[in-house]
This record gives structure tokens, C-alpha cells and sequence, in this order.
């Protein structure tokens, strides 16, 4: 218990130091009544709106939170991978719309999620949830941050929805934060139609199925890229990533992805030549993909060591991350489409928690007027011990992620182009009771694009 009071007190110890950023006593009082504004909103969210039993909350919970272990949750993996890493972005955005810091920011959305996981969510405190919310939310929250003042540039109306609380912030202290160095590199958006083709492939002594499927297609999506990734020099955190999310849809399928993949610190190297840009980097990333068949999310810390050659008028440019994912939740396709064959404990989720080491390799060749280019994404993850409820899910999980395309300038920013998108999964079951399983899922797609520079 006193270790865990011990870290109660830590993570509240932020709010009156002066370590971290200039933000004065006031700004701090504020970001933290904030963050408990936001907490107590979804507490009564959740109350009357979301579980059918009211949360249990009493003193004596809490107490009783900081001396008994913490569970690896059974909510929905939306719930757990969509909606915790966006409230951990509000808890981390209170603090950045306030001057904060981005790790005091981080302590402050560590500190929304431990008051949510032992006192307001009720007798049971979440592992997962705590790992997940201050961790991805501050990827995701710095990210909003940081592009809320470009879209405020733009249009205040617009930059409420990028950050609906550096924008309500705004509103009420009659001014924004102060803006952190640093601007939209890129940006395109993307309509896509083609075709996607699924494939499971169940294979044991007992049992063997295959099956294959074929849906039209269309979809959309947009591209971010926040300073010039190539050659970079980080003076605050994440003040460079790529984020990327879209949507495909078809008959009976559809994928929801995001990909928000940060740089925590950047070393330019080797820079005799102007034209050519190398540097060394921590990566921070956060990645999550929701389908019909297919449900996958990775948070991960590695390096990364990017490359820009320029070749005449054109340029090659490389960029390599080697990961530990420390958290992963990975899908077992048996319990996703609900095969009667298979039986589970009444609170087996869908998936599995599992970490492992992931690769990462992005290459591209482009000129004024066309550009090739292909990524590649490698995991082997492990299932956590004792993350599982049903130990007859215990799984390696190979995954392979390949994406190749070809785009070709129409008139001004305006590009067509084809893409194709593989996603490959090998579960590797450890008991006899299940078979293993090879998801397959490919996506080709003929897109417009248009490019703002």
C-alpha cells in the first residue's frame, strides 16, 4: 500500500514544481481542476448513460484498489484502443493548453487515468487501461496540440474539432497556449475504390477450414507530416510525426486504421552535404487498425535512423524503426466471428494482450511528377503472462504488414494513383485445443489524391 500511495503522490507532485516548463502556479491549478472536470464528466457519462449498473465508489474501494493487484481488462477492444488513448489526450491536453510541458502533461494524464482506475471506475482497477491511456493519449494528445494551431490558423471553428479542449480553454482564459515551434510539412487527402479479397486459413489434425471473400471497395483517408522528418534536430518532444488515419468500406467489411508515429528525440548526423539528410531518433508510436477480421493495436518505443538523398532532381528517401512493442492487443479470430466450435471462459475478451519486438521500413523514390514507394512492418509478439483469462488462447502472433504504390501528377497538387495494402497474421496457438489460424487481408485501390504544401 505504501507503494502505491508513493506513487499516488508522485504523480500529483507535478502540478506546483518548476521543472519542466515555464508555466506558472496558476496555469498548473488550472490544468489540474481540468483534468478533473473531464473525469468527473465521464464519470457521470458513464452513469447514466453507458453501464447498466451504476460504478461502485467509495473511499473504502480506493483504499482497497491500492493494496490489491490490478486485472488486465475485458471492455471492448474499441473501448480499450479507440476510446482510452482519446481521453488520455484530453488529460494530456489539459495540461498543454496550459502551458505545461509535454512530460508534465504526461504526469497529468497518468495522474486523470489512476484517479479513473482506482476511485471512479469502481471496485476494479485496470493494468492495461492505466498503460494505455497516459501512453497513447500522449501521442495522440500532442498531436491534436500541435495541430490545433494549424487548423486555428485556418479557422477557430474548424480547431475545435482537432482539440476540443485547447479550443475550450481558449475560450475561457480569453487566449491559446503559447504556440510550440513548428508546422504542417505535408498534408494530402485521398479517395480511394478497388477491391478487397479475406482469407482465414484454420489448419490441425482435427479441424481445417479455408475461406476467401472478394468486396468492392472505397475509402478515404488522410496524411500528415509535421516538420521535415529528414535531418531533423528535436528541441521538444513528438515536435515531429506522421499521422495517418482512414477508412475502407465494402460489402459486409470495413477497416478503420490510425497510425500516429512520433519522434520523441532526433540527432542530425553526417552533414556535409546540404542535399543529403541523415539523423538518428527515438521513436514513439501508437498504431491501431479495427475490421471486420482483423483487430490490432501497438504501442511501441524503438529507434529510428531516417535518410534523404537527393539524386539529381529527385530524391530517395528511407526510413528504419527497430521497436519494442510494450503493449499490443491482438485479435483470436475464433472468438471475433464467434465460431460455436470453440469454446471460452465467460470473460475471455476477443483478443489478447501481447508484447514483442516490431520492425518497421519505409522506402520511396519520387521526382516533380511522380513518386514510388513501399512500407514494410514486421511484429512477432508474445502474449503477456497472466493478461490472459482463458489460457487456451495463449499465442505467438507473426504479423506482416507490406504496402507498395505508384502515383503520377495530373495538373498542380493533384495526383493519381494505385496502392496495394497486405495484412498477413500467423497466430501460433500453444495448446492442442486450438488450432492455429492465418488471417490474410488485401486491399487494391486506384485513388486520387491532393496534395497542401
Amino acid at each position: 500500500m505504501k507503494q502505491r500511495l508513493l506513487i499516488f503522490a508522485l504523480l500529483f507532485s507535478f502540478i506546483f514544481s518548476r521543472g519542466f516548463s515555464q508555466a506558472k502556479a496558476k496555469d498548473r491549478v488550472i490544468a489540474a481542476g481540468e483534468m478533473l472536470t473531464v473525469n468527473l464528466f465521464l464519470f457521470d457519462l458513464n452513469t447514466l448513460f453507458l453501464e447498466s449498473d451504476p460504478p461502485q465508489v467509495s473511499f473504502d474501494i480506493f483504499l482497497k484498489n491500492l493494496k490489491t493487484p490490478w486485472i488486465w481488462d475485458f471492455s471492448s477492444f474499441k473501448r480499450n484502443q479507440f476510446f482510452h488513448p482519446y481521453i488520455g489526450a484530453t488529460y494530456f491536453n489539459s495540461g498543454r493548453a496550459n502551458n505545461l510541458g509535454f512530460y508534465e502533461s504526461f504526469l497529468l494524464s497518468a495522474a486523470g487515468s489512476f484517479i479513473w482506475e482506482t476511485y471512479l471506475e469502481g471496485p476494479v482497477s485496470s493494468a492495461n487501461d492505466f498503460i494505455t491511456t497516459p501512453l497513447a493519449g500522449s501521442i495522440v494528445g500532442e498531436i491534436m496540440h500541435r495541430l490545433y494551431f494549424c487548423a486555428y490558423d485556418v479557422s477557430p471553428f474548424l480547431s475545435f474539432f482537432v482539440s476540443p479542449v485547447d479550443s475550450i480553454n481558449s475560450f475561457l482564459r480569453d487566449k491559446n497556449a503559447v504556440r510550440p515551434e513548428g508546422k504542417i510539412y505535408s498534408m494530402d487527402v485521398f479517395f480511394s475504390s478497388g477491391f478487397n479479397s479475406s482469407s482465414f486459413n484454420f489448419d490441425s489434425a482435427s479441424y481445417s477450414s479455408y475461406t476467401n471473400f472478394y468486396y468492392p471497395s472505397l475509402g478515404f483517408g488522410l496524411d500528415i507530416v509535421y516538420q521535415n522528418p529528414y535531418g531533423h534536430k528535436t528541441k521538444e518532444p513528438l515536435d515531429q510525426f506522421n499521422f495517418r488515419t482512414g477508412t475502407y468500406g465494402a460489402i459486409d467489411y470495413g477497416l478503420l486504421y490510425m497510425k500516429a508515429d512520433g519522434t520523441l528525440y532526433s540527432w542530425p548526423y553526417y552533414l556535409k552535404n546540404e542535399d543529403n539528410k541523415h539523423n538518428l531518433g527515438i521513436s514513439f508510436d501508437y498504431d491501431v487498425y479495427k475490421a471486420t477480421d482483423i483487430n490490432l493495436s501497438t504501442s511501441s518505443i524503438g529507434f529510428t535512423d531516417k535518410h534523404l538523398l537527393k539524386l539529381s532532381d529527385k530524391e530517395l528517401t528511407s526510413n528504419l524503426e527497430l521497436n519494442f512493442v510494450y503493449l499490443a492487443a491482438s485479435d483470436n479470430y475464433f472468438l471475433l466471428k464467434k465460431d460455436s466450435s470453440i469454446t471460452k471462459s465467460a470473460k475471455q475478451p476477443v483478443y489478447t494482450y501481447k508484447l514483442g519486438p516490431e520492425l518497421k521500413f519505409d522506402l520511396a523514390f519520387k521526382s516533380q511528377n511522380y513518386k514510388i514507394y513501399s512500407s514494410l512492418v514486421l511484429d512477432y509478439l508474445f502474449t503477456i503472462p497472466g493478461s490472459t483469462i482463458d489460457s487456451k488462447f495463449i499465442s505467438d502472433a507473426f504479423i506482416f504488414m507490406v504496402e507498395a504504390g505508384f502515383e503520377h501528377k495530373i495538373t498542380g497538387n493533384f495526383y493519381l494513383g494505385i496502392n496495394d495494402f497486405l495484412y498477413f497474421k500467423n497466430d501460433i496457438n500453444k495448446k492442442d485445443e486450438i488450432c492455429s489460424t492465418v488471417q490474410a487481408s488485401n486491399f487494391v485501390l486506384l485513388y486520387a489524391k491532393y496534395y497542401f504544401n
